[in-house]
This record gives structure tokens, C-alpha cells and sequence, in this order.
């Protein structure tokens, strides 16, 4: 599925792709060891920092994310006979942003 969205991507826009199993593991036989997201390659203290410094979202992303969640009800249409599914997700989604 990754690969489908690759091909619509502008020449020079990163490929996207799925992290590697042993990234950010807190269980099984990888748990709290440091591995590269996209190769898996293993990395020291240092490294893993500086990668998770560019790989994880930063704090202005997690709050551009807070403002898009917020705007939702603009863009997407009540459905009518329904209660508002916002009212029981908006906050379980806002701490799973971990801001």
C-alpha cells in the first residue's frame, strides 16, 4: 500500500514507508534496544537521540495536530439520527498526542 503512495509523490519528495519491527520497541526480544526506524541498523546513544529528534513529531507538529483535530467539525458533515462521535474521542485523541 506504501509503494501505491510512493508513485504519486513529486520528484524530490521523500518516499514514505513503514518503520522497522525493531523500532521503538518496549517488548519482546528488541525491548529498550536502539534501532534506525527505516533499516533497522542498530544505533548508539547518541545517534538514537539525534534520530528520534528527526523521526518522532515535535512538539509544534503535536500542536498543529491539536489545531486540526479541533477544526474537524468544519469539514466533516453531522450525520444526522447519530450523537457526535467527538464528544467521546476528542480527548482520548488529545493525550494520545502525549503533549
Amino acid at each position: 500500500m506504501i509503494e501505491r503512495f510512493n508513485t504519486v509523490l513529486k520528484p524530490g519528495q521523500p518516499k514514505l514507508y513503514a518503520p522497522h519491527i525493531k523500532f521503538n520497541r518496549n517488548i519482546g526480544r528488541w525491548a529498550g534496544q536502539k534501532f534506525h526506524s527505516q533499516t533497522g541498523e542498530p544505533l548508539d546513544d547518541k545517534v538514537w537521540e539525534q534520530h528520534l529528534q528527526e523521526y518522532m513529531p515535535s512538539v509544534e507538529d503535536k500542536k498543529l495536530l491539536l489545531e486540526i483535530i479541533a477544526n474537524e467539525k468544519k469539514w466533516i458533515a453531522p450525520k444526522e439520527g447519530a450523537r457526535d462521535p467527538f464528544e467521546t474521542i476528542a480527548e482520548p485523541r488529545k493525550s494520545a498526542i502525549n503533549l
